[in-house]
């Protein structure tokens, strides 16, 4: 059921995983801009604050962001590969729909991006074009992998011969047990 590619994905996925801390200790060395916090509202100063504009307080984090989503997407498809006994259809499959996947959250850190600029301003689908991205796009993508799943579950996944394996095992353990009980 393995095969000698297998070994790469702990390898990438373990990559992913450095990768992931590597973004977030670059984040303590970051400095916190001028109103990162706020400050107290000009009506409401006691029960209120205010920040600057996002654009703002975001352009330090805003590109560690998308790396370390960038880095989750690559972990969530390359994990998805660990239950697949051969590569060949399945990772070009997943490479292209992890693609597309990685496309679509760029797309919504950038369209954030102008948007808390000022531009972008458009509605599309009846939401602003970075939360029409974020629910139709980030949320939706996922169910590719979900319908790549469920329809070549039987070829990709768990094959026959696989089944017939396992259900020769299974009668192998029970008449070991029935031989021990006796």
């Amino acid at each position: 059921m393995s095969d000698h590619r297998s070994s790469a994905v702990p390898v990438v996925l373990m990559f992913c995983l450095l990768g992931m801390c590597v973004v977030v200790g670059l984040l303590f060395y970051i400095e916190e801009p001028e109103g990162g916090h706020g400050a107290a509202h000009s009506r409401f100063a006691r029960t209120m604050y205010q920040g600057d504009t996002g654009s703002d307080r975001l352009i330090g984090v805003r590109w560690l962001g998308l790396g370390f989503v960038l880095l989750q997407v690559t972990f969530f498809v390359v994990s998805l590969l660990l239950g697949t006994s051969h590569r060949g259809p399945v990772l070009g499959w997943f490479m292209i729909s992890g693609l597309f996947y990685g496309a679509t959250v760029g797309a919504l850190i950038i369209a954030e991006s102008v948007y808390a600029q000022g531009g972008a301003r458009n509605i599309v689908l009846g939401f602003p074009l970075p939360t029409a991205i974020m629910i139709y796009g980030v949320g939706g993508v996922p169910i590719i992998f979900s319908v790549f799943y469920v329809l070549q579950f039987d070829h990709w996944f768990l094959k026959p011969e696989d089944m017939q394996r396992i259900d020769e095992l299974v009668e192998q353990r029970r008449q070991n047990q029935a031989e021990h009980c006796d």
